[in-house]
């Protein structure tokens, strides 16, 4: 299945022209574990084609590596970063961590 990249660029485009002011791309809603580093590029590249406001660029991902790789392939097209920590932290108390 092949992502869509002028429908993504259509989208952000709509966004930007409604005046949203801000988009998270590859964040919450399953691209972490669906999408490959260079679909995350593309799809993050395609957004920054169709937005001119910020954009957040998720780089969640398996490992330290995988997240400063990801970070570097964001790095020309992002705003900011969005970084959620494991999902097995949130009952962590501070002490245990």
């Amino acid at each position: 299945m092949a992502l869509n990249h002028g429908a993504n660029a259509a989208l952000a485009s709509f966004l930007d022209r409604h005046g949203v002011p801000t988009i998270i791309v590859n964040g919450t809603t399953g691209e972490f574990p669906s999408t490959t580093r260079e679909e995350k590029r593309e799809v993050l590249a395609a957004a920054r084609d169709g937005f001119s406001g910020s954009i957040i660029a998720g780089i969640s991902g398996t490992c330290v590596a995988d997240v400063i790789a990801l970070a570097n392939d964001a790095a020309d097209h992002a705003d900011a970063f969005l970084l959620l920590p494991p999902y097995y932290f949130a009952s962590v108390s501070t002490k245990g961590l």
